[in-house]
């Protein structure tokens, strides 16, 4: 049951994201958030190899990994921005 909470949850979030860095590399920005549930389900069947774990406390590694994926873009964001920034 936590698995399968767990794997909404991200499916949910990285289709959030999923859709808007389509929308952006698409270059339509009419269609942002228009199929959002659509990559949510193509997350969560990317993800649904993680049912098959037998034990919960192998999922913090797969939690992890998200926690250490979303860090690593928020200080390339950071990064992006302050560049921007300081070379106008």
């Amino acid at each position: 049951m936590a698995s399968a909470s767990f794997l909404m949850a991200q499916g949910m979030y990285l289709g959030g994201q999923a859709d808007l860095l389509v929308c952006d590399v698409m270059e339509r920005p009419a269609e942002c958030g228009k199929n959002r549930k659509f990559y949510s389900f193509v997350m969560v069947a990317l993800l649904s190899p993680i049912l098959l774990l037998p034990d919960f406390k192998k999922l913090s590694v797969f939690s992890s990994f998200f926690v250490g994926c979303c860090v690593m873009a928020l200080i390339s964001i950071f990064i992006f921005e302050f560049g921007a920034i300081y070379n106008r």
